[in-house]
């Protein structure tokens, strides 16, 4: 099973490789190469540390070097966005369907304070492009 925080669901849809070490671009590949190989692979909705947080160098014990208030904020609105409750656990086709809805002011509202999208990395015409 694989553990996610609710704004990692539009992390993963939007990553390229970019940014942190080899080991953090390595689990997150990794990571996303599971939930597309297999729709059914099971997601737990997490409140705090995930899967792709484990091995993130921005990590200081339970601590996001981007600011937890802004990571819990995230995880809310992307929650919010898709219908989903944390501390379920879904199949990926189904979170996958509820990111096919999102609309553009939710997708702003989850990811519209990342550091990623301020720098271009990230649009609501590449989310819609990239969700498989």
């Amino acid at each position: 099973m694989i553990r996610l925080r609710g704004h990692h669901l539009f992390c993963m849809t939007l990553f390229t490789g970019h940014g942190y070490d080899e080991r953090f671009t390595e689990n997150m590949s990794e990571i996303i190469s599971r939930v597309k190989s297999d729709e059914h692979a099971k997601i737990l909705l997490v409140t705090g540390d995930d899967s792709i947080c484990a091995v993130c160098p921005n990590l200081k014990g339970s601590y996001c070097g981007f600011g937890n208030d802004n990571v819990k904020m995230r995880d809310h609105h992307a929650c919010e966005a898709l219908s989903i409750t944390c501390c379920r656990v879904y199949p990926y086709h189904e979170l996958r369907q509820a990111l096919l809805s999102v609309t553009e002011s939710e997708f702003d509202r989850v990811c519209g304070n990342c550091s990623w999208w301020k720098q271009g990395f990230c649009s609501y015409e590449m989310f819609r492009k990239n969700i498989k």
